[in-house]
């Protein structure tokens, strides 16, 4: 009877320092990290973390809530080729919330036609649409650059997307103004 007694208390002394070092667990935890609420505008974008000298994590799809240690960490959200970055400070005792944003195209896997159907010179040279893999405003994936002479060139370049039946607006562009020639070639020239 004595036996079962000890064994008793033993198991409850064991919970006890158990739930204690939880608690103090939780504390310190709580005390030297910070809340970061991660989201993006395409809900089937990959999110991940990472930090210098610390190879990524993924966080979660879309929406993603992570208790971090105070310091400097890179976001990012991917989905279809198309990344966005953006840093964030972490400060303990704190929540930050970031919001990265894709390219609609990046929601659709329909953008590859448009991409088939280039690179493409308009009509009489006007306007050349052509698609490269680059960056603007910390969003990186399929880039659309259009170079044209002037502004009208410029809008007959956007029709002609739109008359491939993909929404300018949807897609990374880069506008360049260059001076576009239209060369004939015969039979003496390349």
């Amino acid at each position: 009877m004595k036996y079962d007694k000890l064994v008793l208390l033993l198991a409850c002394l064991l919970v006890v320092a158990f739930s204690l070092f939880q608690f103090v667990s939780l504390f310190i935890t709580v005390n030297t990290t910070g809340i970061l609420n991660v989201s993006s505008n395409d809900k089937n974008s990959t999110l991940s973390i990472s930090q210098i000298d610390h190879q990524a994590k993924i966080i979660g799809t879309g929406k993603a809530k992570i208790r971090l240690k105070a310091g400097n960490y890179q976001i990012s959200a991917t989905d279809n080729g198309y990344q966005a970055i953006v840093s964030v400070q972490m400060q303990k005792n704190k929540t930050t919330s970031r919001n990265l944003s894709l390219p609609i195209a990046a929601k659709s896997q329909s953008s590859g036609g448009l991409f088939n159907k280039m690179p493409f010179l308009g009509p009489s040279a006007e306007y050349e649409i052509v698609n490269v893999v680059g960056a603007q405003n910390n969003v990186s994936g399929p880039l659309i650059v259009i170079a044209s002479s002037n502004e009208q060139t410029k809008q007959a370049a956007l029709q002609w997307i739109h008359q491939q039946g993909y929404n300018p607006n949807d897609y990374i562009i880069d506008y360049q103004t260059v001076q576009l020639h239209n060369y004939h070639y015969t039979n003496n020239f390349p």
